[in-house]
């Protein structure tokens, strides 16, 4: 029988092959939801599928979705193999269309018998008592270096992460001692906390700049307007990324449970992006898809789309900046943030553009040479009421695992817009505006893609690309003046339905 086990960790594949080998089973591997369908396309259709759910390019839970929508699967038993155990997780796979759900740790008895529990007869009925704890070898495991002087956050952090089989975590109380402890251990990524005694978490981010520029750093932020402010100065500084520290959640295991999907989601995306792959792979990878871009239309441009996530601040900054004042149409921005970092996101970057540059509130009329930005935590749309173009804002359901998400402003823009629109799609984890693009595409709107040379994650333009939907595949410092191109090679302004 033929088994395919999708887990990012490499350690876990194993542990979980060698277990099905047991069983009987003849075993596939693949290391996220996107190489798991292409798996699929190759080996014979599997009769099991062990299903990681927080995973780079695609999780878990949107692999589920993608294999029951293909009749040829209907037949396969899907269990998701996860260390997410809240019942709202569980209810989501199971109606998604997964058969079982098994907890990390388990023990090999606990895999057999859901095994069993679906339906298959194992040639070998092996039973053995300890838990599943895979051996990783040391040089297998991402090295995690969490700089904070709170001694709670450090052991919050150790409990999260402690499940995690490929990651090894040390820590340091401030940032003197963490540049110290980068010097002899040689980390493969930094989480660094910004206030701390000693040295702070910026003057330390300066010293790591000017020494290993390559490595990546992660700001451990308080979602306050202090904390917000302070990681947008960061970002601009060098820092690679940025997660919140939890609030506001009802249990300590809530709170561990989005400490550990934010913590495990950045290790794996920033440490394996090309020229900082810190630990070696089971197998080497696919050859990588021809990426071609489509001819551009020539219709007019009537507003601007841009999309963008882990990286994205930077991006923006770069970007909007460069956009000309006289620009005759507006531009629409999700950038994946909480709420308070997207309205210190959009002083920023007002306070550097020749544009006005604002966060999203319902019923604000969009005008051309505006910018508006999603508010973090609200998704934003556009609908057309009247003569007039207006903003929407709602908690409406999570899309890709987010909100903003890009993907339903893209969506409510071809509604009112039509294919008069340049949708641009920068640096960002995650699939979001894939599917927008697509909408976009399909009603003749142009699509620029940033290259991955430039990305810090090459995930959202990635997927974009490498779906042939990108009309251009352009480094980041060339994009704004692509964008002010293409707006003026456009025909005439006449017929735009934007209010002056």
């Amino acid at each position: 029988m033929q088994a395919l086990v999708v887990d990012d960790s490499r350690a876990m594949r194993r542990m979980l092959g060698r277990y099905l080998g047991e069983l009987g089973f003849v075993v596939a591997e693949a290391d996220n939801g996107r190489q798991a369908l292409d798996r699929l396309a190759e080996i014979p259709v599997p009769a099991l599928l062990l299903v990681d759910w927080n995973m780079p390019e695609m999780n878990g839970l949107e692999l589920v979705k993608a294999v029951r929508a293909d009749k040829k699967f209907d037949g396969a038993r899907i269990m998701m193999v996860t260390t997410e155990s809240g019942a709202d997780r569980v209810g989501d796979a199971l109606a998604c269309g997964a058969n079982e759900y098994l907890m990390k740790p388990f023990t090999q008895d606990a895999l057999r018998d859901k095994v069993e529990l679906l339906g298959f007869a194992p040639s070998v009925a092996s039973r053995s008592a300890p838990a599943v704890t895979p051996a990783v070898p040391a040089g297998d495991k991402f090295k995690v270096l969490l700089v904070d002087d709170s001694a709670v956050v450090r052991r919050l952090v150790g409990a999260a992460l402690q499940e995690e089989p490929d990651i090894e975590l040390e820590t340091a109380e401030n940032g003197s001692l963490a540049l110290d402890k980068v010097a002899s251990w040689s980390p493969d990524i930094v989480i660094l906390d910004i206030e701390m005694p000693v040295m702070d978490g910026l003057t330390a981010l300066s010293h790591l700049r000017q020494k290993w520029r390559q490595l990546p750093v992660v700001m451990f932020s308080t979602l306050t307007e202090r904390g917000a402010s302070v990681t947008l100065s960061a970002l601009a500084a060098g820092a690679s990324a940025y997660i919140t520290k939890p609030s506001g959640h009802e249990s300590i295991g809530a709170a561990l449970g989005e400490l550990r999907r934010s913590l495990v989601d950045q290790i794996h995306a920033l440490c394996r992006r090309p020229g900082r792959l810190a630990r070696p792979q089971a197998a080497a990878a696919p050859p990588a898809p021809v990426i071609t871009t489509r001819p551009a239309p020539q219709n007019r441009i009537d507003a601007i789309l841009i999309a963008s996530s882990t990286g994205g601040p930077v991006a923006l900054a770069e970007v909007v900046p460069r956009l000309p004042a006289d620009l005759p149409v507006p531009v629409l921005i999700v950038q994946h943030m909480p709420e308070l970092f997207t309205a210190m996101l959009a002083k920023s970057l007002d306070g550097k553009s020749p544009l006005a540059v604002r966060e999203g509130h319902d019923g604000a009329t969009v005008a051309r040479g505006e910018v508006w930005l999603a508010p973090g935590g609200l998704h934003m749309e556009v609908r057309r009421q009247g003569g007039e173009v207006r903003l929407v804002t709602h908690d409406g359901p999570r899309e890709q695992s987010v909100r903003p998400a890009a993907d339903v402003l893209f969506r409510s823009a071809v509604e009112v817009y039509g294919g008069n629109l340049l949708a641009v799609v920068l640096t960002g984890m995650g699939r979001d505006a894939l599917a927008g693009c697509e909408v976009v595409a399909g009603a003749g709107g142009q699509i620029l893609a940033q290259d991955e040379a430039t990305s810090v994650v090459w995930g959202m333009p990635g997927f974009v690309a490498r779906a042939n939907l990108a009309n251009a595949v352009l480094p980041l410092d060339r994009i704004a003046d692509e964008i002010t191109a293409r707006v003026a090679r456009a025909p005439a302004l006449s017929g735009r339905v934007l209010p002056r």
